[in-house]
């Protein structure tokens, strides 16, 4: 999950995951007992999470991927008004 600014409330989550049946509405059936406000409200489904050479999680990379998604997301929004 990455943090991702937003205009509104300051920031907003987004889960990143390559699990391709995932949505918000699964992701807090999932969860009982964790606050709305805690879970991400967009679910980016993706190939593979980014990684480094060490194998971990590219958190900068993924918070990269995760921004521009949102982005092209919303130039399209903004294109049908």
């Amino acid at each position: 999950m990455v943090a991702l600014p937003d205009p509104k409330k300051g920031e907003q989550l987004v889960l990143l995951t390559n699990v391709k049946l995932a949505t918000p509405k699964a992701l807090a059936a999932a969860s009982p007992g964790v606050a709305a406000i805690n879970l991400p409200k967009k679910v980016m489904i993706v190939e593979h999470i980014p990684i480094l050479g060490t194998g971990k999680t590219d958190y900068p990379g993924a918070t990269q991927l995760a921004a521009e998604w949102l982005n092209a997301a919303n130039t399209d929004d903004g294109d049908d008004a």
